[in-house]
């Protein structure tokens, strides 16, 4: 199964990827015919967003610079006078870019030790993620054409989660219980 996968930052996308299918949906491979699974450059969570069932993670970026070699691909490999939908963006600050990416049913979350975290606030806005992600198709509307793009794993670089659970006030005067063990066993009487 592993073989079946290539992983490279997104500054040294290929530009001899394929596209295999034909019609509205063209599903993109590496020269060697792997699924091509591609790490983002670290980027600041700007939170996530619904669309009809599905969920999207927006993620900025400071550069679009390492995205040129996947930007040149994506013009050059299908022919038509359409324009690309913006798979990077700039962002109403005007100072950064912005990806959305479709967060699937099944995908990885790891905190800054390398360990599984919580998929429930991973994502908090302002928090500093490098994001995985796997090109599933390139589409075809009436009107436009563009690359989907879909988590496979996120690593928490910095965390903007916040504990929701307030501290106790020390001058708080409150009752101190302690537990008492009471047995419920009664034995049975004999008759």
């Amino acid at each position: 199964m592993e073989d079946d996968f290539e992983v490279f930052p997104v500054h040294e996308f290929p530009l001899d990827m394929k596209l295999y299918g034909s019609d509205k949906f063209k599903t993109p491979r590496t020269a060697n015919d792997k699924v091509p699974i591609i790490v983002l450059p670290d980027s600041v969570s700007r939170g996530m967003t619904a669309f009809g069932d599905k969920q999207y993670l927006t993620l900025a970026f400071e550069d679009a610079e390492p995205f040129r070699n996947m930007l040149v691909w994506m013009s050059s490999i299908i022919e038509t006078t359409k324009p690309m939908f913006e798979l990077l963006r700039i962002s109403s600050d005007g100072v950064s870019y912005e990806m959305r990416v479709r967060i699937p049913n099944e995908y990885g979350v790891i905190d800054m030790d390398g360990k599984p975290a919580h998929r429930l606030h991973s994502f908090t806005e302002g928090s500093v993620l490098r994001c995985a992600i796997d090109i599933p198709c390139l589409w075809e509307s009436a009107t436009e054409y563009g690359l989907s793009a879909q988590l496979v794993q996120a690593k928490i670089i910095k965390s903007n989660s916040m504990c929701r659970i307030l501290p106790m006030d020390d001058d708080d005067v409150s009752e101190q219980l302690t537990p008492v063990a009471v047995s419920t066993y009664r034995p049975f009487a004999d008759a």
